[in-house]
């Protein structure tokens, strides 16, 4: 029986909804990050609903972060949709590559390293 291709994750809160990273894109995982970091909700054009202090996402120079809850995992690559063209073209949320449905429920697929380059 052939085993089910999966894609490693980190998933993570921003703004109301839950959101996930291919976990190659990220470095490391700070506990919280330095003065001059970025938060997500400001990259996707979300409301910050916390202020507190934050785990961070280590992409080369650049430092995100992030809402909790954090989790890695391995994501079964049949649970992943890519996004309808008209819905690609019309979405608000900036970075947005595919849509997730899985067992924890739905979550959009980012890419962030573009996102932090453009």
């Amino acid at each position: 029986m052939a085993q089910a291709e999966t894609l490693e994750i980190i998933s993570f809160a921003a703004g109301a909804c839950r959101f996930a990273v291919e976990a190659r894109q990220v470095e490391a995982l700070l506990s919280d990050g330095p003065q001059t970091l970025v938060a997500v909700e400001s990259l996707l054009g979300l409301p910050l609903l916390e202020a507190a202090p934050r785990p961070c996402l280590r992409l080369g120079k650049y430092r995100v972060s992030v809402s909790e809850p954090v989790d890695l995992r391995s994501l079964p690559v049949d649970s992943i949709y890519p996004l309808p063209e008209l819905v690609a073209l019309r979405i608000q949320i900036k970075g947005v590559r595919a849509l997730v449905l899985d067992a924890h429920g739905a979550m959009l697929l980012l890419d962030l390293r573009g996102l932090l380059a453009s």
